[in-house]
């Protein structure tokens, strides 16, 4: 125990760093078995950047002049304003289940109610969207406004949340880190849950900054409250808000029941406040999406671990399952939970038949979502965008998306190095270390597309942007 009290955040930075060099790995793995050398220069670029920006500006301690800041904030925001004059194509597969539903909600038509009823999860942000269509109506631009706005104000939280745990030079860096990230650019495109997953989580990690900082019992129970409400709303947009909580717990029991033994009393109330209202928040949304569907929905997620599980998938999405998850749905009486526990029990049958094999099915399937999301997304926008370019713009456009990936890990990796240095990191940055880790592991067997590793964004953020500097105790 008295082990645990002193090198905690230490044993949480140098598995930080594991995963950060893992990442990197993946990268390189990506880059050779793709035969396109040219990235590996973008990844010594990338290298080139992070070790200058280190050196000439954080290392120095430099304030960042504020009238810079304002002015990248400005062309920021005509960047973001440059995607409502772009030409559209109509949204294909996944967005095209999101927007088409969107627009029977918002009408009244027929929902893809059998598919809804297996992937619940698509409700909030079916429903959100469904919202804002009553409202301005039906068109495609309600969906790339609304997320250049849920963009901004996550960058706003962004920089609450850097200013919190550092100061305000560093919350300037991390809010153009968020804005400048191509990957985000790019997904404000997209009729995908994504970006408003992000402003939530945003509100929700600096909630939980001020709930420990909290000094008073109404506002440890009012901030306890906003918690729950907040994370539950997240995870209408990605289900993955209760591996924050997870993360949230372990320091909390750290914090309060090993380092230094305090209101232990409060801190379970208030654990239990943030469980009820997280829950309530889900509750009320399936009750509604049941209403609406006429079908009870899948409590399991079958069809992504039997995909995650497929050899010949390799972890991706699984034509064989696939061919499953239709033929129930063929089948009446529909019932959805049978069709998804069904898949379950097949996915964990899979994982017990390959053996050893499971490691390398595994290992690709890590590289495959953390390696090239740049890529990923650069390949999604060329196909939802009625543009046609050149193979050169192709590659500089490309390179960019993938240039912003690489420095984004490469400064995580940095911050993991600065970590190991200090005897006691934040309660808030041991929180996004572990929700990153844990986040990663349950992608690795649950998700089947780079883009499912957006929630990372976030977090990569506010730890990269400290990176250039001691990323001290602060709370």
């Amino acid at each position: 125990m008295k082990f645990l009290k002193e090198k905690f955040s230490l044993i949480l930075s140098i598995l930080y760093i594991i995963l950060m060099l893992g990442i990197c790995i993946g990268i390189m793995i990506n880059i050779i078995n793709s035969s396109k050398y040219i990235y590996f220069i973008y990844f010594l670029l990338a290298i080139i950047i992070v070790f200058l920006i280190n050196l000439f500006l954080f290392k120095k301690n430099k304030q960042i002049n504020q009238k810079f800041f304002l002015i990248s904030l400005v062309i920021a925001i005509i960047l973001y304003s440059l995607l409502l004059f772009l030409p559209y194509n109509e949204p294909y597969v996944d967005y095209a289940t999101f927007y088409n539903n969107a627009i029977h909600f918002a009408t009244d038509g027929a929902y893809a109610s059998k598919y809804m009823a297996l992937f619940p999860h698509l409700w909030g942000y079916i429903m959100f969207l469904g919202v804002l269509f009553k409202i301005f109506g039906v068109n495609y631009l309600v969906v790339i406004i609304s997320n250049v706005i849920l963009n901004f104000i996550s960058t706003y939280f962004v920089f609450k949340i850097i200013k919190s745990i550092s100061d305000k030079k560093t919350a300037y860096f991390g809010t153009i880190l968020w804005l400048y990230n191509p990957i985000n650019l790019i997904w404000c495109m997209f009729a995908f849950g994504g970006t408003a997953f992000n402003t939530f989580l945003a509100i929700s990690i600096y909630l939980t900054i001020n709930f420990f900082k909290a000094n008073h019992l109404k506002n440890k129970l009012l901030y306890s409250l906003l918690m729950g409400l907040f994370l539950g709303i997240t995870n209408l947009f990605r289900p993955v808000s209760i591996i924050f909580i997870i993360a949230f717990l372990i320091v909390l029991i750290y914090e309060y029941f090993i380092k230094k033994p305090n209101n232990r009393i409060l801190n379970v109330i208030c654990t239990v406040i943030i469980f009820v209202f997280y829950i309530c928040v889900g509750k009320i949304s399936n009750i509604y999406l049941e209403h609406e569907i006429g079908y009870e929905s899948a409590t399991s997620v079958g069809f992504t671990l039997f995909s995650g599980s497929d050899i010949n998938s390799d972890g991706s999405w699984s034509a064989t399952g696939s061919k499953i998850l239709n033929e129930g749905m063929e089948k009446e009486p529909f019932d959805a939970n049978k069709i998804q526990n069904n898949l379950q029990n097949l996915a964990i049958e899979n994982y017990l038949n390959n053996g050893m094999k499971n490691i390398n099915l595994l290992l690709k399937k890590f590289i495959f979502l953390t390696s090239d999301i740049g890529g990923y997304s650069w390949n999604n926008a060329t196909s939802m965008l009625d543009i046609e370019f050149s193979h050169n713009q192709g590659n500089i456009l490309n390179f960019i998306s993938m240039l912003g990936y690489y420095i984004l890990i490469l400064i995580n990796l940095l911050f993991g190095i600065h970590a190991t240095k200090q005897k006691e990191l934040s309660t808030i940055l041991n929180i996004l270390i572990l929700f990153i880790g844990g986040f990663t592991l349950a992608s690795i067997f649950l998700e089947v597309a780079p883009r499912y590793f957006l929630p990372a964004l976030i977090p990569l953020t506010i730890l990269g942007s400290i990176s250039m500097i001691k990323p001290e105790k602060t709370s």
